[in-house]
Parts: C-alpha cells; sequence; structure tokens
C-alpha cells in the first residue's frame, strides 16, 4: 500500500485532528462524576431533600453534585470551585457543604464587607439552618458558649460566618523580663534581661556574624554544662537584647551562677507577656463600641449611660444579638433606628475586646473537626506566603475534616501564587510531588517561567590576574506548566464559567419547546491604544529613558531594587500627570533623578481624558452609566480631576474613595445612584469583591495596575446573571509609553489565568501584546491551546477589538439578554418567552452549526497496521453522556488507542 507523507508543524496536527485525540483522552480517563449516571442518583435525592428556596441553574446542580460527589464518595479533604464572577459560588459552595449524609457544621471566611451578605443569602437559600455572624471582637465568647453547649455534631445545619481579617486579629507581644542594669569593663552600663520565675540572667544564640569576634562580656564564646557543671559541645551565647524577645522566648539558657563564662540550661518559662491593642477603662471601651454604631452621638451615649446598670446590660445583649433594646428605641428617630438595624445585620455589635485570634482558639480550644468544613471565599487573597491570613487559613484548614475554596481567579499568572494555596489545602498531593512548604521559589521554577540575566564585567586594574563580576538578575514571567493543570488542579477543582450556565439554560429550553435563551447579554472588550502629540511623546520618552538609565546604573551599583518602586511608579505616572510637573526622586538621592515640566496647563485636557469625556457623553446618550477605575486614587491623586472634568460638561460624576467603609460601600452606591450619579470614578480594589453594579453597563480602565486578580474581578462587577443590556468595557492606555509594557504583561497573565480553566478565547488586552512576543508560556501550552481551541465552542466568546480613537469604536454584534422574569418562568414550565425578547439594532447569531468537512482519520491510517497485527481490546470505559461519539471515516484498518 502506498502511503503519501505530509510534513505539518505540531499545532497544526494538533488542531486538524483534535477531535480524534479528544475521543481517546476522553476514553482513557475515568472521572470520578458523570451527570445522569445512576450510581450518583443517591446524591441528586440528598440535594432534592434540602429543599432550596432557590433552586441552582442545571450547570450549577451539576457543580454541586460533583463536588459532593468528590468530598463525601470519594473522600477527598480540598475542593476548589473556580467559577466565573457572577456565576453563583456562594449558592455552589454552601450547598456542597451541606451535602454530607449528617447535618454540617461549616466556618465560612469572607472578606469583613460580605459577611452581612453571606448571612442574607443563606437565610433565603435554605429553609432550615442555623447562620451565626461572629465578625465582631466577642467572636471567641460566642464560640466557647457554643461549644460548651453542644461539643457534638449540629443537628441541623450551622454556618459560622467570620470576616478573614477578624479572624487572626490577636493581641500584641511583648517581654516579661526583669531588667537590671550591670557595670562592665570600661565603666560602661549594661542592660541584661532577667527571667521572672528563676531569675537567671537570659542568654540568646549569639548571631553568626559575631561568632569570631574576640569573647568579651558582652559577646563571647561560652560553654553550655548541666546543673553540676560538666562541660558539654562549644556553642555561642551573648546576653539577650529586646530585639530578640520581642517574639514568643521561654528561658532556655542563663548564666551559671557560680561561673559568668558559662551557659546552663533555664527553667523553660515563658519570657514573654500578652498586651491589649489599647489601654482603656471599661466605661471607654463601651462608649467606643457604641460610637460605632451610625447614628448614635455623643449626646445619645451619654443619655444611654443615665440608665442603671441592668437596663444598659439588657442593652448591649440585644444589640449583640442583633435587636434593638426599647430603652434604646426612645433615644432615636426612625432612620437612625434603620441604621442601626442595618449596621447589626451587616457587621453586628459586640463590647468584646477582640484581642485573642479566633483562629488560635479554635486550634488550642476547641476539638478537631468540631467544625466540619471550611469554607474560603476568595481564596485568592489569601495566597500570601507569610501573611497573617495565609497563615490563619492554613492553621484553620487543618482543624477541619472538609475545605472548600471560592475563586473567581485561581491563578494570577504566576506559579509561585498558586505554591501556598495548593499546600495548605491539600499538602498531601504537593509533598508527593516533592514540594514542601518553602519550596516556592523552585515550584515557579519547575512548574513556571523564570528569565534570569547574567551580566559578566571583566576586570583588567587587578596585579596578577584579571578579574570579572557576575551580575544575576532573575525575574518571574506568566506562564504555568500543564502539569500544574493536570496534577493539582483537576483533581481537586472544578470550573464553571457564565457561557456554563447559558449554555445549559439553551439546552433545557431546546427539549421543551421554547425559543432560544438568552441568559446573558453580549461582551465586549476593546483596547484603546491612545495617541499623544508629538510634544508630549518627546518629552515623556526622554523622561522614561532617562529613569530606565539611573535604573540601570543603580542595579550595577547593587542598591537598584530600591528604587526600582519609585522609579516605575514615576514612568508610569508621567504620561497621565503630565499637566503638572512629574517629578521622581528616591529617599537615598538628595535631587531628582529626572522632572518632567509640565506639557499643558491644568485647564487643558490630555488625550486620554478627551477621549473619557467624549466616550461618557455617547454612553450617556445612549442612557448607559459609565464606571471608571484609576489606580491613582492617592497620594497621586487623578479622580478629582477627573471628576471636574466631566461636572465642566454637566455630567453628575461621583467619586467613592476608601475611607467609605467597606461594609457600607453597597449602600453608599446605591444611595448615589438614586441621587441621580451617572458616572463613579473609583479605584478598582474598592469595588473587586461582593458588589454587584448592574446600573453601570460601560467601564472604563484608565489605568490597569498590575494585579490580574484585580482587573479580572473589577471588569466583571455588571455582566453577571440577571444583566439584560450589552456591557461595554474598555483599557486605554498611551501608545510607546510603559503603559504598553504594563498593558502587555497583564494581557499575558490574564491568558495564563484563563489557559488555567480550559478558556482559550481572546480577551480584550490581547491587541497589547506584540506579535513577536506571543510565546505562549512553552510548546506545550501552545499545543494545547491549538488541540482545545479545534473542540469548544465559540459562540460564547467575548467580543474583542483595538481602537485609538472613539470613532473607529463599532458596537455591532450587540445582543441583550433575557429577562430574569421570562427565565424563571421557563424554569418553572410557564409560557414560552417572547421569540423577539433578545433582538437589538445589529445582533449576531451563534455559529450556523454546518457540519465541517470530514477529515481524514490519519490515525488509523498510520497506525492500523500495527494494531491488527497485535491485537489489544479497548478499555471498557464509560463515556460521558452528554457528548455523542464522533463521527469516522470508515477506512478499513482499526484504530491503535495511542492512550492504553
Amino acid at each position: 500500500m502506498d502511503f503519501h507523507v505530509q510534513e505539518m508543524p505540531m499545532t497544526e496536527f494538533m488542531g486538524r485532528f483534535s477531535g480524534q485525540l479528544f475521543e481517546k483522552a476522553k476514553n482513557f480517563l475515568d472521572p470520578e462524576y458523570q451527570h445522569g449516571d445512576p450510581q450518583h442518583a443517591h446524591i441528586a435525592a440528598r440535594l432534592d431533600s434540602i429543599g432550596m428556596l432557590r433552586q441552582p441553574f442545571p450547570a450549577q446542580r451539576e457543580v454541586i453534585e460533583a463536588g459532593s460527589v468528590h468530598l463525601y464518595e470519594e473522600q477527598a479533604k480540598t475542593i476548589v470551585l473556580s467559577q466565573d464572577m457572577g456565576t453563583g459560588k456562594t449558592l455552589c459552595g454552601s450547598t456542597i457543604a451541606i451535602m454530607g449524609e449528617r447535618p454540617q457544621r461549616v466556618i465560612v471566611v469572607v472578606p469583613p464587607h460580605l459577611v452581612g451578605k453571606w448571612a442574607r443569602e443563606l437565610e433565603i437559600t435554605f429553609p432550615q439552618v442555623v447562620v451565626h455572624k461572629i465578625n465582631h471582637a466577642g467572636a471567641i465568647e460566642v464560640l466557647e458558649k457554643a461549644y460548651q453547649k453542644n461539643p457534638g455534631p449540629p443537628k441541623i445545619p450551622e454556618f459560622w460566618i467570620i470576616g478573614r481579617v477578624r479572624l487572626r486579629m490577636s493581641y500584641r507581644i511583648e517581654p516579661a523580663t526583669l531588667i537590671r542594669r550591670k557595670k562592665g569593663n570600661g565603666g560602661w552600663y549594661h542592660t541584661h534581661h532577667y527571667c521572672p520565675d528563676c531569675g537567671g540572667t537570659v542568654m540568646m544564640p549569639a548571631p553568626k556574624e559575631d561568632k569570631d569576634k574576640e569573647s568579651s562580656i558582652g559577646d563571647m564564646t561560652l560553654y553550655s554544662g548541666n546543673a553540676d557543671g560538666e562541660a558539654g559541645p562549644a556553642h555561642s551565647f551573648c546576653h539577650a537584647d529586646e530585639a530578640w524577645l520581642s517574639k514568643r522566648r521561654t528561658c532556655q539558657h542563663v548564666l551559671y551562677p557560680s561561673d559568668p563564662y558559662k551557659v546552663t540550661q533555664g527553667c523553660g518559662a515563658a519570657l514573654w507577656k500578652a498586651t491589649r491593642l489599647h489601654q482603656k477603662s471599661p466605661e471607654e471601651t463601651l462608649s467606643t463600641a457604641l460610637s460605632a454604631l451610625p447614628g448614635l452621638g455623643k449626646v445619645t451615649i451619654q443619655k444611654l449611660m443615665t440608665h442603671d446598670g441592668q437596663t444598659v446590660r439588657h442593652i448591649l445583649r440585644d444589640l449583640s444579638n442583633g435587636d434593638i433594646h426599647p430603652a434604646l428605641a426612645q433615644l432615636l428617630k426612625p432612620a437612625a433606628i434603620k441604621k442601626v438595624r442595618s449596621y447589626l445585620d451587616r457587621t453586628g455589635f459586640t463590647v468584646g475586646d477582640g484581642n485573642y485570634a479566633p483562629v488560635e482558639y479554635i486550634k488550642r480550644k476547641m476539638r478537631r473537626g468540631w467544625f466540619d468544613v471550611a469554607l474560603f471565599d476568595e481564596l485568592h487573597e489569601l495566597k500570601g506566603d507569610n501573611t497573617a491570613q495565609g497563615v490563619a487559613f492554613g492553621i484553620l484548614s487543618g482543624c477541619c475534616k472538609k475545605t472548600i475554596g471560592l475563586t473567581g481567579t485561581l491563578v494570577d499568572g504566576y506559579a509561585a501564587s498558586l505554591h501556598p494555596l495548593l499546600f495548605r489545602s491539600d499538602p498531601e498531593s504537593m509533598l508527593r510531588l516533592g514540594y514542601g512548604a518553602h519550596d516556592g521559589a523552585r515550584f515557579q521554577r519547575e512548574m513556571g517561567i523564570v528569565k534570569e540575566i547574567v551580566t559578566v564585567i571583566e576586570e583588567d586594574g587587578l596585579k596578577s590576574a584579571r578579574g570579572k563580576k557576575v551580575y544575576r538578575q532573575t525575574r518571574n514571567l506568566p506562564g504555568l506548566h500543564p502539569t500544574v493543570v493536570s496534577h493539582l488542579l483537576l483533581p481537586n477543582a472544578l470550573f464553571l464559567e457564565l457561557p456554563d450556565i447559558e449554555k445549559s439554560l439553551q439546552s433545557m429550553a431546546e427539549e421543551k419547546g421554547y425559543p432560544p435563551v438568552r441568559l446573558l447579554p453580549s461582551y465586549r472588550e476593546t483596547f484603546v491604544r491612545i495617541q499623544m502629540p508629538e510634544q508630549q511623546k518627546a518629552s515623556v520618552r526622554t523622561f522614561c529613558t532617562n529613569l530606565i538609565k539611573a535604573l540601570k546604573e543603580a542595579l550595577k551599583e547593587g542598591y537598584g531594587q530600591k528604587i526600582m518602586g519609585p522609579v516605575m511608579s514615576a514612568a508610569l505616572y508621567a504620561a497621565d500627570g503630565a499637566f503638572q510637573k512629574v517629578v521622581c526622586q528616591p529617599r537615598l538621592y538628595s535631587k531628582p533623578i529626572e522632572v518632567l515640566h509640565p506639557i499643558a496647563r491644568e485647564d487643558e485636557l490630555l488625550e486620554k481624558e478627551i477621549f473619557m469625556r467624549d466616550l461618557v457623553r455617547r454612553e450617556l446618550a445612549h442612557h448607559r452609566k459609565v464606571l471608571i477605575y484609576t489606580i491613582y486614587s492617592d497620594k497621586l491623586d487623578l479622580t478629582q480631576r477627573y471628576q471636574s472634568i466631566l461636572k465642566k460638561e454637566g455630567i453628575d460624576a461621583r467619586v467613592l474613595k476608601s475611607s467609605v467603609p467597606t461594609e457600607i460601600r453597597e449602600d453608599w452606591v446605591q444611595d448615589a445612584l438614586k441621587d441621580g450619579c451617572e458616572v463613579l470614578i473609583c479605584n478598582p480594589n474598592l469595588v473587586k469583591t461582593g458588589l454587584d453594579l448592574f446600573d453601570f453597563t460601560s467601564i472604563l480602565f484608565m489605568q490597569t495596575g498590575y494585579s490580574t486578580d484585580t482587573v479580572l474581578q473589577a471588569s466583571r462587577r455588571s455582566w453577571r446573571i440577571g444583566q439584560t443590556e450589552p456591557v461595554r468595557i474598555y483599557f486605554a492606555a498611551y501608545d510607546e509609553t510603559p503603559q504598553m509594557t504594563a498593558m502587555s504583561l497583564m494581557a499575558k497573565k490574564i491568558r495564563v489565568s484563563t489557559q488555567a480553566k480550559g478558556n482559550i478565547s481572546d480577551s480584550g488586552l490581547s491587541a497589547a501584546v506584540e506579535e513577536q512576543d506571543t510565546d505562549d508560556s512553552g510548546s506545550l501550552m501552545a499545543i494545547a491551546n491549538q488541540f482545545l481551541d479545534g473542540l469548544r465552542d465559540h459562540s460564547h466568546d467575548a467580543i474583542t477589538g483595538a481602537i485609538s480613537t472613539l470613532s473607529e469604536d463599532c458596537t455591532d454584534g450587540e445582543f441583550r439578554a433575557n429577562s430574569m422574569r421570562d427565565i424563571q418562568h421557563m424554569l418553572a414550565g410557564s409560557k414560552p418567552i417572547d421569540k423577539n425578547q433578545t433582538s437589538i439594532n445589529t445582533c449576531t447569531s451563534a455559529e450556523d452549526g454546518q457540519p465541517k468537512e470530514e477529515e481524514l482519520d490519519i490515525l488509523s491510517l498510520v497506525f492500523g497496521a500495527a494494531q491488527m497485527a497485535a491485537p489489544r481490546p479497548a478499555p471498557q470505559k464509560k463515556k460521558p453522556a452528554s457528548r455523542p461519539p464522533s463521527r469516522k471515516k470508515d477506512t478499513g484498518f482499526m484504530e491503535l488507542d495511542l492512550f492504553s
């Protein structure tokens, strides 16, 4: 038989025959859960028995059932729900948490401003649950009483909600030693610390750099021995100082009583004591707690304090339980009573001091496993390696039987950021792969991308020989090895995106004979490449060039890291702040490195500001409110300038500042909207979690910063379930400036983050990546992308584009979504919805779905003869019912199972 040999690139090969390879991989894998599998019918029945007041969408139900099988049937320790913003992480995570065979006790760790929102959603979702809000200083008191009352399992599901900041808030440490001053050699007085129990002079191990110094009273080589004075191994010690005693130390080594040059074993007593964060009287503590309630001023508090002691205690008891005592209600006006009730629902009230970390109490005083499940919302914000919140996450996860993590941005683009999360939630898998708790750098090298720049400088000025200096600069780059996805994420993670929920509803509508349904409106991302005038371009380029030159010189001298922050900040700010003098002067310098003089007057608009003004005008003309993000809201504040520009146009623009407490930001925004707000200006960090900003259907990023989590979260504030209008996102940056470098880096990180979830579609920032710099973090990921691109459904991809001026912006192809009322009618089996509901001026349809020309079954041709020569039975694996088997052309050959 003659064969025609055709050469093609690997990426093209994977894309062309992706369907066949997918079928082989699907047959090889053995998933824990498959939709419709009869062996999991009891899980579906258990979910139905809960009697949820809010029924999940079909895609959400699959996630709940799959997560329940993983935790309670397969007895796994951890599950991570990596879901799009707005896909119902609260609903899915909380339902999985109570799907055990008996009622579960769940501790929920959330951002502080979401405590009240979580409590409300749980109460309107589950008919018979107990919800405790312990995000207050008296959390330990509440836990202690509950633990003493019922140390066993609960009779009905319980949720204990606490803010992640409160979880780790604790007391301060200070030395508890006795201090004496002793005159030493030369007439100088030395401060020595003595153990409060045994009275011995406390000694500490000598620092490494002091071990080779000459022995003296202050720093000497001493010998440790036992109580009888027998000499032991040689060690170096010196007198303990304040820095060493600032941590939790115990009396381990003291001077030998009869010989000041010998050290003996100490008594082991604690050399530290706990101290409160403040020193207030009970009256001051009570007054401070009451003043936190909105509507209670000094006069009202003074009147309240005039009541008898028993009445005051009853008032405080009711406030702690979320109620308002009649005696307090008489002192308040109706509006103030409403504010107090809202505050109690969101935050709670306590007079406690809160100087002991609740997570430490749970670890030390409560039985391991008293909490069945630990549920962490916004898991990605706990990825800090040595942060207090990250450590608290690891401790609490170890105290509970199961751990559930909820996040919309599990991967931020770098492998190193995943290491703390993966190790704390599933240490066994990480240890099995050979990664310990402190192997974050090695994890980045082996599972990510590291760029190392080596600079060698020859030196000719030496007397005997030529020398050279070697400088090494290591930098982490965005990228993720496929092994991380296959070995660490897929076994313990479930992924759900908004289009997945929409597709499940569309399938249901088609089965029931309903017209096409759209759960989500169109989502458009546009990158705006702003062109600067020649004068501004030349000035900014000279300014940035001189800054980079100074930074390179500093790196050669060894102090470049100390000035890198100010230099990069000034370079990024230069184009946006060109209306005023921009000065870059790090602390190490006596005079500025470089100064950018104003290019325009303060009353003149820069090009990006002109685009902002024109965009807002256009959107408001179509009755679309605009949300403007800027990262310059503190020292280099631009929010006020943007507000004044819009106000001169007669536009009602409001600025949300960080001074607005997190727990009332949602109410603040709603009050502003009722007051006629048309444009909201803020830092994206202020609204990136927990806020649904449906009214702002157009979002403009004046700057993005470098945080992938922040950009992804903030860009989805209005594109959520329940939104019916098309959503438009704009990313603006000045061309040929460091802002383009920042945008390109952000685009790469976002691409890696979405690829980890299986989403390889382009984003609006993809246009910011230069063509010569589009390496897909290694050929393996590029091949995987080519493989997946041939299989996935493109009809739900975001609409993307790039423009330079507003006149180039085209909104064709946008469409609205059906209202939630119509979708609820469909779910309830009511009258079919109107077919024309989703129409808009220009509406694109999904792909026509015409069958493509059938590909040649090349695998059978190449490997068919070998398969016939050595027949091997195919593995008996169950095929998912959701995907029909691919059509294959009969070539007369048996196909080789490449994955057996």
